[in-house]
C-alpha cells in the first residue's frame, strides 16, 4: 500500500511540473501593421491609435503570449507598452467600447485569419478600427474586427 501511494505522489508531481513548465509566458517586441502600411501606436493620455506608415518608436509593443511557445490561433495574449520617458508599463485595455492603456490590461484571445491576426475580447467581440479611421474601439463583431500583421 505504501509503494502505490508514493508512486502516485511522484507521478502527480511530475505531471504538475510538466504542465507548469509548458505554460511559461513568451514576450516579443513587435509592431502591429495594418493594410495600407499604417501602424498602431500610442498617444498621450492612455490612447491607442492608428498612425503613419513610419516606425517612430511609439509603435513598438511587447506581445506577451500567456500560453508560451509560438504564436498560434487561440493563444491568450496581453499587449504592453513601455515609454522611453516613463519606466512604468501600460497595457492595452478595453473599456467602455474603446481601446486604451492602463496598468492592468485586458487578456485577449489571438485569432488568425489567413496571414493576419485579430484580437478577441471574449464573447465573440473584437478590437476594431473606429469610424474616424484613427482610433480603435472594442466590442465589435468578427466581421468588423481589425486585422494586423505582427512584425518582429
Amino acid at each position: 500500500m505504501k509503494i502505490i501511494i508514493s508512486c502516485t505522489i511522484v507521478i502527480t508531481s511530475v505531471l504538475a511540473f510538466s504542465f507548469s513548465a509548458s505554460a511559461k509566458e513568451v514576450e516579443k517586441e513587435v509592431l502591429f501593421k495594418l493594410s495600407g502600411g499604417r501602424f498602431i501606436t500610442v498617444a498621450p493620455q492612455g490612447k491607442v491609435i492608428i498612425s503613419s506608415k513610419e516606425d517612430l518608436g511609439r509603435q513598438r509593443f511587447t506581445l506577451i503570449d500567456l500560453n508560451g511557445g509560438t504564436l498560434e490561433e487561440g493563444d491568450k495574449v496581453k499587449v504592453r507598452y513601455v515609454s522611453p520617458e516613463s519606466p512604468k508599463a501600460t497595457f492595452w485595455q478595453c473599456e467602455s467600447g474603446e481601446l486604451t492603456r492602463n496598468y492592468t490590461g485586458t487578456e485577449f484571445k489571438l485569432r488568425k485569419q489567413s496571414d493576419k491576426y485579430q484580437f478577441e475580447i471574449g464573447g465573440g467581440k473584437f478590437v476594431a478600427i473606429a469610424r474616424d479611421d484613427k482610433s480603435l474601439e472594442s466590442g465589435k463583431s468578427e466581421t468588423s474586427a481589425m486585422k494586423v500583421d505582427i512584425v518582429e
